[in-house]
C-alpha cells in the first residue's frame, strides 16, 4: 500500500447484533496492538469511519480512540439493561404498542454511552469534533423529512455537526422506530451565538442501514479521493432468515407491524437496503457481470443466519451472545490476513479537521 491509499471502515446497523462487528474489530485491534504496541487503536488506521444505528455507536467510539474491546463489553455486560425484560419481551412489546409507547426507554442506554465515551476517551463533554479520524453517521429527521448525515469537519464546508455531543449523535442514529421514541436534544455551540438543537431524529437504518456506499461517495465526491485509491471494509450484523407465511393472503397489515414479530416492516427495509448497497458496490467495482477489473478494493464481511439461528435486534440471551461471538471469530479467522494486509499494515496520515473545538 502506498501513502495515497484511503481506507474506509463501514459498520451496519442491527441492534444487539452489533456484537458481531464489534467482536471482529476487537480481534483485529488486539492483533494490531500485539504488533504495533499498546497505544495502537483502530482509528489510527482508517481515514474514514461510517456507522449506522448500532454501527454508529461503535463507529463513534472507535473514532474517539476507544478500544473495540471496551465497546464490546458494553454490549456483553449491559445488553440486558438496554433491552430489558427478556423473559416477557413479546408480551411487554404488545402492551407498549397498545398503550402508544415504544418498546424500550433509552435512559439507561444514554447513561451507558456517556460513561463509555467520556471515561474511555478521557474527554468530558466529548463531541463529534473530538474524533481522531473522519466520521460519517446517518440519521433521519422526521421534523424536516430528510436524511441528516452527521460528519466531522473534514471539509471547509462541514461546520454544522462537529460540536454535536457524541452521545447525542449516537442516540440519534440508534433511535429505531418502535424500539425507541425519536430523539430530541440541545447542546452548547462553543464560541457561537445560541445553542444548537435537533428534534425528532430517527434511526439512520431507515435510509442507510449499510452506510458503505454513502462513505464511498463521501471519499470520492467530498474529499476528491481517486476511486482506485479506495480500500473499503464493510462489516454487517448478520442477515436473518425468518419464517414467512406460506400464503400471500396471510401477509396482512398486522404481519408488518406486529410487535412480537420484529416489527417486520422496519427489519425487512433495513436488511433490503444493506443488501442493495452491497450489490451496488459490487456493480460499481466490477461492472455488470463482473466484466471490469477491480476499480477499488471492497471487502464485505457478513453472516447469514439459517434455520433456527436467527437473532432478533433486541435478543440478549447468553446463548445468542455466545453465538454471535463465535460467528464473528470464524469470520475474522477466515479473513484476518486479507484485512491486516490491506487495511492495517500502515497507519493513516494524521487527521486535521478544518474546525476544532
Amino acid at each position: 500500500m502506498d501513502s495515497e491509499t484511503f481506507k474506509i471502515l463501514s459498520i451496519d446497523g442491527g441492534g444487539i447484533r452489533g456484537v458481531i462487528p464489534c467482536q471482529i474489530l476487537a480481534e483485529l485491534e488486539n492483533d494490531i496492538i500485539e504488533r504495533d504496541g499498546p497505544d495502537a487503536r483502530l482509528c489510527d488506521y482508517f481515514d474514514l469511519i461510517a456507522g449506522t444505528s448500532t454501527g454508529g455507536i461503535i463507529a463513534i467510539g472507535i473514532a474517539l480512540g476507544i478500544k473495540a474491546q471496551t465497546i464490546l463489553k458494553l454490549y456483553l455486560n449491559h445488553g440486558d439493561e438496554i433491552f430489558p425484560s427478556r423473559n416477557q419481551r413479546k408480551i411487554s412489546k404488545a402492551i407498549n404498542i397498545l398503550h402508544g409507547n415504544p418498546f424500550y426507554e433509552r435512559a439507561r442506554l444514554k447513561e451507558l454511552l456517556r460513561e463509555a465515551y467520556e471515561k474511555n476517551s478521557g474527554i468530558s463533554d466529548v463531541r463529534i469534533g473530538h474524533a481522531r479520524t473522519r466520521l460519517l453517521i446517518p440519521t433521519y429527521s422526521l421534523t424536516n423529512r430528510e436524511i441528516h448525515v452527521l460528519k466531522t469537519a473534514h471539509s471547509p464546508k462541514l461546520q454544522r455537526d462537529y460540536q454535536i455531543p457524541a452521545v447525542d449523535a449516537a442516540l440519534s442514529t440508534a433511535a429505531a422506530p418502535a424500539y425507541f421514541i425519536p430523539y430530541d436534544f440541545q447542546y452548547n455551540n462553543i464560541g457561537k451565538d445560541g445553542d444548537g438543537s435537533m428534534s425528532k431524529m430517527v434511526d439512520g437504518g431507515i435510509v442507510a442501514n449499510n452506510p458503505a456506499f454513502m462513505a464511498l461517495l463521501e471519499a470520492t465526491n467530498c474529499l476528491n479521493i481517486p476511486l482506485e485509491n479506495i480500500r473499503l471494509l464493510s462489516i454487517g450484523t448478520g442477515e436473518e432468515k425468518k419464517v414467512c407465511p406460506k400464503k400471500s393472503t396471510e401477509i396482512t397489515p398486522w404481519f408488518w407491524v406486529n410487535p412480537t414479530n420484529g416489527p417486520m416492516l422496519y427489519e425487512i427495509m433495513a436488511e433490503a437496503q444493506s443488501a442493495q448497497v452491497h450489490n451496488l458496490l459490487n456493480l460499481y467495482k466490477n461492472g455488470i457481470g463482473g466484466e471490469v477489473d477491480d476499480r477499488f478494493l471492497y471487502v464485505r464481511l457478513q453472516h447469514r443466519f439459517v434455520d433456527n439461528d436467527h437473532i432478533d435486534l433486541d435478543s440478549t440471551s447468553p446463548e445468542n451472545m455466545n453465538l454471535m461471538r463465535e460467528v464473528a471469530t470464524r469470520i475474522y479467522r477466515h479473513e484476518c490476513a486479507n484485512i491486516k494486509d490491506n487495511f492495517t499494515s500502515l497507519r493513516k496520515p494524521e487527521f486535521i479537521p478544518h474546525f476544532k473545538i
